[in-house]
């Protein structure tokens, strides 16, 4: 039997970054029905508005798998509020959910209202995850040597199962080649780290300096857009640079 990621590779392009959700919890149906194969992200509005509890999460989760899910297509991730909402949601669904995330984790959480901007409020689901070993997504900024530090001790601590650093960890307000120098230590280091070179600044870096690209090793790299569906702004070959973190599912 094909693995996912043979089928992903031999049929289509991957959109390895893709929001379900706008920021009023309504789905984008231009995003769903997309040509390509998708890792969903279901989380967006669930960080932006205080109403919502596990109890509503599971409801947009229940809409989705039952009206939109398409198990040809999507590859549906388990995010939320907390790390017991995210577990929950895999207990409810784990014949559909194939990892985790986007979990927030940004060195400086803007709205202030939940509990995100550090490592420590997903320690629960990576332990929970210790087992399932399914990929998770991490979007932490390496914006100081302080947030690099705390980024690779949860490397060393969690190198069992895949992780994904959402945006290559690159930011606005920090000199992007010292992350991306990083980032290539890191790869050369931990196998289990794959890098997301989804958003504007990170393909801007990338399509600046697309030297520094091939300096990355290639089957580590994942292709994503988060929310445009357009892969080809970083790389013209996205099935050579396509991740593997779903080889056995």
């Amino acid at each position: 039997m094909k693995s996912l990621y043979n089928t992903i590779v031999e049929s289509d392009k991957i959109d390895g970054h893709i929001h379900l959700f706008d920021h009023s919890g309504i789905i984008n149906k231009s995003l769903i029905d997309t040509s390509k194969r998708c890792v969903c992200f279901a989380d967006i509005a669930f960080r932006y508005l205080d109403k919502y509890n596990n109890k509503e999460i599971i409801k947009y989760y229940d809409n989705f798998i039952k009206q939109y899910y398409n198990p040809e297509k999507h590859i549906l991730l388990a995010t939320g509020i907390t790390s017991d909402e995210i577990i929950n949601i895999y207990k409810k669904y784990p014949q559909f959910i194939k990892g985790f995330g986007e979990l927030k984790c940004y060195s400086k959480w803007k709205e202030g209202k939940l509990p995100y901007g550090n490592l420590k409020w997903i320690k629960p689901l990576l332990e929970f995850n210790k087992k399932i070993k399914l990929p998770v997504y991490i979007h932490y900024n390496l914006n100081s040597k302080q947030a690099m530090l705390k980024f690779e001790e949860l490397l060393s601590e969690y190198n069992m199962f895949p992780v994904v650093l959402c945006h290559a960890g690159m930011v606005e307000d920090f000199d992007n080649l010292q992350i991306h120098n990083f980032v290539r230590y890191l790869l050369n280091k931990y196998t289990n780290l794959y890098i997301d070179v989804s958003t504007c600044k990170t393909r801007e870096f990338y399509i600046e300096n697309p030297g520094k690209l091939l300096e990355l090793k290639p089957y580590n790299i994942i292709i994503g857009t988060d929310i445009n569906p357009i892969v080809n702004d970083v790389i013209k070959n996205p099935i050579k640079f396509c991740n593997t973190c779903y080889n056995q599912v």
